[in-house]
């Protein structure tokens, strides 16, 4: 399956200079998942690869996270792996309506917040907050939304999604997680 930054669906970050490692890496563990055909390539930042899956991005988030439950050990080089629904060209007119058209994923008796992260551009993070917030007519709730609009800005595109909370895997997160667990086990008291 070409990749494409007109096309992907899953940003994957990883330590910089670690891209080729990285790839390969999220390249085995998709495969393992079912996508044997996933192709993962840098997007040209360090620290940043993308891929455009045959499974739908949020099926491979719940499918990596069970994976995950008895190989985390063997995630050496991914760090995150955040799902993208649609990617635009980065104006933010474009942004906007598809703000515009996912809005309906957020209930109206849900809080949402707009995640913004930027790389290689100069779009204004405040203007782009007002504007995407005033086509959702919801509450809004910075510390602990119901739903989550993911803005990933690379440059000349864009990757947007509406997620929950559990919907972007963070590796380094679910080790020292999985540390404080054992540390918990061997304690004599």
């Amino acid at each position: 399956m070409k990749v494409s930054l007109e096309n992907f669906d899953l940003i994957i970050t990883c330590p910089r200079f670690r891209e080729r490692d990285a790839s390969a890496e999220a390249t085995y563990f998709l495969a393992e998942i079912g996508d044997e055909e996933v192709k993962v390539e840098p997007i040209g930042i360090p620290g940043l690869l993308y891929s455009k899956t045959k499974l739908g991005a949020f099926n491979v988030i719940e499918k990596l996270k069970d994976y995950i439950e008895d190989n985390l050990v063997f995630f050496e080089y991914t760090l995150r792996y955040i799902p993208i629904e649609i990617v635009v060209n980065s104006t933010i007119d474009n942004i906007v309506e598809v703000v515009d058209k996912l809005k309906d994923k957020i209930d109206e008796e849900e809080t949402f917040r707009i995640t913004i992260e930027k790389r290689h551009t100069h779009i204004d993070r405040n203007e782009l907050i007002d504007e995407a917030a005033k086509c959702v007519k919801r509450e809004v709730d910075l510390d602990n939304p119901d739903k989550i609009i993911l803005i990933e800005i690379v440059g000349d595109k864009t990757g947007i999604s509406i997620i929950e909370e559990g919907d972007i895997i963070s590796i380094p997160i679910l080790k020292r997680e999985e540390e404080d667990i054992e540390e918990e086990d061997i304690l004599p008291y």
